[in-house]
């Protein structure tokens, strides 16, 4: 079930209530695209960084890094505007003692996302022997915190804006209007290149690399076996992983029905409490 999907059925009563006609409300659909985004660049974000600490190479995370910090002040500073604006208007609208309780909530993620990032980027001002490790856990903690940031937003903010303003009728139209428009084209360009600078960086040192966080379950096995099938015959050896489970179970599966698998080579590192990377080495050569 994806993201919109989610959300929709939680409020299922309120849509029966108040008519069916929301369901494709403009600017909430706006919003949940803006998350998906938001999300697909993050998760790159963390890619570029277990890569480069599975490949002891800094190149990977900082290819993907400015192209990064441009998203950022192009769409998550967009995306804060709007998520805001919606606030403050259901605040206005249902004109109770506690109005301001959303945008100050939404401010406290805000800072909180803010802060994680401080501290990913920090990690680029000094050298130690453990800074790969150190820059993949504080991308992990940092895409945590965008994902706590969405689902927060979508179970516990969304609805309570969107209760207000069903419940004033607010004009749907005059809403779409007023939330800051950003150009697609120009925001879809900056992910297309973060992605294809991650996967170019990564392939010049012999390896693909794939996150499977937001694939369903029964999905990533299938997915990983397609990816190694790939991958040898462009004759790269190396495969890494990002994902929020542990995979030692599908290690172990690897050694009975992959025979290029090199266990030796091999690596699986937890990151954080939920996000793991791993490094499906094959012996070279091997088809």
């Amino acid at each position: 079930m994806g993201i919109g999907s989610t959300f929709y059925a939680l409020f299922d009563p309120i849509f029966h209530i108040w008519g069916e006609g929301w369901r494709s409300s403009k600017w909430l659909d706006k919003l949940i695209e803006e998350h998906r985004i938001i999300k697909k660049v993050s998760s790159t974000l963390l890619l570029s960084a277990a890569s480069s600490y599975m490949l002891s190479e800094k190149e990977p995370f900082d290819q993907v890094l400015p192209l990064y910090m441009e998203f950022r002040c192009e769409f998550f500073t967009h995306h804060e505007r709007n998520e805001e604006f919606l606030a403050m208007l259901a605040g206005l609208l249902d004109l109770f003692p506690k109005r301001y309780t959303l945008i100050r909530s939404l401010e406290d993620i805000h800072l909180t996302i803010e802060y994680r990032f401080k501290d990913l980027v920090k990690t680029l001002t000094y050298i130690s022997e453990s800074w790969g490790r150190d820059l993949a856990s504080r991308a992990a903690m940092y895409h945590k915190a965008i994902e706590s940031h969405i689902e927060s937003i979508e179970r516990d903010i969304l609805p309570k804006i969107l209760y207000t303003l069903l419940k004033v009728e607010a004009n749907e139209e005059k809403i779409s209007h007023a939330l800051k428009k950003i150009e697609c084209k120009r925001v879809d360009c900056i992910v297309k290149n973060i992605e294809n600078r991650l996967s170019n960086t990564v392939l010049k040192n012999g390896a693909a690399a794939m996150n499977i966080i937001d694939l369903r379950p029964y999905k990533r096995h299938i997915a990983i076996t397609k990816k190694i099938r790939e991958i040898k015959n462009n004759r790269i050896y190396k495969l890494i992983l990002a994902y929020d489970c542990d995979l030692t179970s599908y290690y172990r599966k690897l050694l009975n029905t992959e025979p290029c698998f090199d266990q030796k080579l091999s690596r699986i590192e937890q990151l954080s409490d939920n996000i793991w990377v791993s490094m499906i080495s094959l012996r070279e050569g091997c088809r």
